[in-house]
């Protein structure tokens, strides 16, 4: 063995003072951009675990909207069941309303009625009185 190198008797020999400079040239350039290349790893794993913890905060914050929406949701439900309730208890009332209403009017023309009736008879007194005031002043 040679500096390192294992020789063949036959077919090898030792590698000269230039190769093993060139060898050494190529091992230390190999090594800078081995270093290098771990460098960029590490500068990656950096960044990847950078993203991760984003995308974990982001996906936290996302649930807690998401819950929040499910909660406003709920609620606007509930806020949807009770104005169907007051809408009902609306068409009811206007239901009873509209019936009021009815009554009123038809008491209204009934009362019309009995006003004109009632007007009839007053204009007839009051032509009797005025003749009859006539006939008692002119006597």
């Amino acid at each position: 063995m040679a500096t390192g190198i294992w020789l063949d008797e036959q077919t090898v020999e030792p590698p000269s003072k230039k190769e093993v400079k060139w060898l050494s040239d190529q091992l230390t350039a190999s090594s800078k951009r081995i270093a290098s290349q771990l460098e960029t790893i590490k500068e990656a794993t950096l960044d990847l675990t950078t993203s991760k913890q984003d995308l974990v905060k982001f996906t936290e914050e996302k649930k807690n909207e998401l819950g929040e929406i499910r909660r406003l949701l709920d609620e606007a439900r509930k806020q949807l069941d009770e104005l169907k309730a007051i809408l009902e208890k609306a068409g009811s009332s206007y239901t009873e309303i509209s019936s009021i209403g009815e009554n009123a009017g038809k008491t209204l023309n009934e009362m019309s009625v009995q006003l004109g009736v009632i007007t009839k008879g007053y204009e007839a007194f009051k032509a009797d009185s005025d003749t009859l005031r006539a006939a008692i002043n002119k006597d």
